[in-house]
């Protein structure tokens, strides 16, 4: 069975394009003029945009990348305060409460979030593994070492890929992939 990448290559472009936004507008500096920073942000959304066909909505705090990618599906990406769990993000799927977001990402079907919580790596992954049983998932990896562990679930045509690290400053930095199998087109009537 073919499975869809958990981060398609437009998927990881908008990511290096919001890295590069943020670290234009880091540049700025809070010593700066708000009428420095604002210009600063205009050029940084237009210089964005002209490379890339996505919009790019720069705010105090956050930063939200959206458009359409080559194979005609919207996708969007959020950081900082902008960072929010998709509308359509499945219910099916743990969100662990007190994960504080910095990234989300939608590309088509398929959602990306990321952020950092307190806890404990061992006790999160064990509340991992009865939620995702409960709701019907099938465990295909769980890899552990000290200070990470990476989960990997199946149901049906769907995927979800958990990534959690302990911090040196005791949160936990957790990372939450869900990908849809995108379908093949099916043959015109080949006999």
């Amino acid at each position: 069975m073919s499975r869809a990448p958990l981060l398609s290559l437009t998927a990881l472009r908008v990511l290096a394009v919001t890295a590069i936004s943020f670290s234009l507008l880091a540049a700025c500096g809070k010593a700066q003029e708000a009428a420095e920073e604002t210009a600063t942000e205009a050029v940084a959304e237009a210089a964005i945009e002209s490379m890339t066909d996505a919009e790019i909505d720069i705010e105090d705090g956050g930063q939200t990348v959206s458009g359409v990618d080559e194979q005609g599906r919207a996708f969007s990406a959020s950081q900082g305060d902008a960072a929010a769990i998709p509308a359509d993000f499945p219910s099916d799927v743990l969100v662990p409460e007190g994960l504080v977001l910095d990234t989300s990402m939608v590309v088509g079907a398929s959602s990306f979030v990321g952020g950092t919580m307190p806890g404990d790596l061992a006790e999160l992954t064990t509340r991992i593994d009865a939620h995702m049983k409960a709701a019907g998932w099938t465990s295909l990896m769980a890899m552990s070492e000290p200070g990470s562990s990476t989960l990997l679930w199946q149901r049906d045509d769907r995927s979800v890929n958990y990534m959690i690290e302990a911090k040196p400053d005791g949160q936990l930095g957790v990372t939450i992939s869900h990908a849809v199998e995108e379908k093949a087109p099916e043959a015109d009537n080949a006999p």
